[in-house]
């Protein structure tokens, strides 16, 4: 089926009127006629996502075969903020009458500007009037990545991420045998997960106790060197709880049950891996989850509260025994130390839960209530 007419189809049924459809057209033809030079025919995603009917946020596209600079201001001469792979999503915050450059927010909450001939606009029906209160909005049951939009806020000084309802394949017939069977898991229940793994600097806020010293003393590194239970003991100290490991998996795959949290594809610019040492949470923010969790892959292997089993996961059968202190205790997404396999977002680790090591650290969850 020919894009145009794969257009004019999607956008009449979805109400769009022809007049509509016509200039939309003609301006992508004008637009792919500027980028030829450049990059190749865009991947244009016209359903529209969350932020686009619940906010009525304008979305754009990365319509480029490279990784594209997002820069602090409008125009070459600014530094560059970072960068993002082909097809990303982001939200338009300003669009200015030159149309040169662009300011954009995107999944991690990153602003900046992209020049204009590398955006595509994406074009959506006339927004549905849907509640936008936090209670409502989290109740919203997301069937694909796309979808969602991330919603951090700061939760007692930390930031989470919101996590909707909804489900997922969990697990993979392309790894370790423990990874199997693919199984579906889902979410009645929205909830909120820490954006980053907790820090020195939010362990010494929280008055948390560990025996050993962080490998890493920055107050920006990941805490590590901490065992099981003095991570737990800890997100209870914050009112929070550690992940499941069914919820840790969820929060880096989403409905769409990708292999690393930024795709299918390993990208090593993506995350802290194959390395010495760690790095400063949040230091590859191109690598975010889709609900935007950073580092779920790589930097420091991360404590979930589940005990090792085999599949199906569930969460009813004693796994999620949290007063049992001599068992084995899941660790996921890889560390520092690992290669592509180990910070797959379907790996599983495990350590006796009295294990401490600089690879090892945490972040921490929270039922959503309202």
């Amino acid at each position: 089926m020919s894009p145009v007419f794969y257009l004019l189809r999607r956008g009449i049924g979805s109400g769009i009127s022809l007049v509509v459809m016509v200039t939309v057209l003609f301006g992508l033809l004008t637009l792919g006629m500027t980028m030829a030079a450049e990059v190749s025919s865009p991947k244009l995603l016209l359903t529209p996502t969350l932020a686009s009917i619940v906010s009525n946020a304008t979305i754009g596209i990365i319509q480029a075969d490279v990784h594209v600079n997002v820069r602090s201001g409008p125009g070459t001469a600014y530094a560059v903020v970072t960068t993002i792979p082909p097809s990303t999503q982001l939200i338009v915050l300003e669009s200015p009458p030159d149309g040169a450059w662009i300011k954009v927010q995107l999944a991690d909450g990153t602003t900046g500007y992209v020049s204009s001939i590398l955006v595509a606009i994406v074009i959506t029906p006339t927004p549905i009037p849907l509640p936008i209160n936090a209670d409502e909005l989290a109740q919203l049951t997301v069937q694909q990545n796309a979808d969602w939009v991330p919603l951090i806020r700061q939760i007692n000084g930390v930031p989470m991420a919101l996590v909707p309802t909804g489900c997922f394949l969990m697990g993979s017939d392309d790894g370790a045998a423990d990874e199997a069977p693919i199984h579906w898991q889902c979410f009645q229940t929205a909830f909120w997960i820490d954006q980053t793994e907790v820090t020195n600097g939010q362990f010494a806020v929280f008055g948390g106790t560990a025996n050993r010293e962080s490998n890493q003393i920055d107050e920006n590194y990941p805490r590590e060197r901490i065992n099981w239970m003095e991570a737990r003991d800890f997100c209870i100290q914050r009112e929070a709880r550690l992940p499941t490991e069914a919820e840790w998996e969820y929060a880096a795959r989403g409905p769409d049950a990708l292999t690393y949290p930024w795709g299918h594809d390993f990208v090593a610019d993506n995350v802290i891996s194959s390395s010495d040492q760690t790095a400063e949470t949040g230091s590859k923010p191109i690598g975010a989850s889709w609900v935007g969790a950073l580092d779920m892959s790589g930097n420091v292997a991360e404590w979930t509260s589940s005990f090792y089993d085999l599949y199906p996961y569930q969460a009813d059968d004693g796994r999620e025994d949290l007063e049992d202190e001599s068992t084995l205790r899941i660790l996921r997404g890889g560390s520092f130390l690992n290669d592509d396999t180990l910070v797959r977002a379907s790996a599983r680790s495990w350590v006796h839960a009295s294990n401490v090591s600089m690879t090892n650290g945490f972040r921490c969850a929270m039922d959503y209530t309202g």
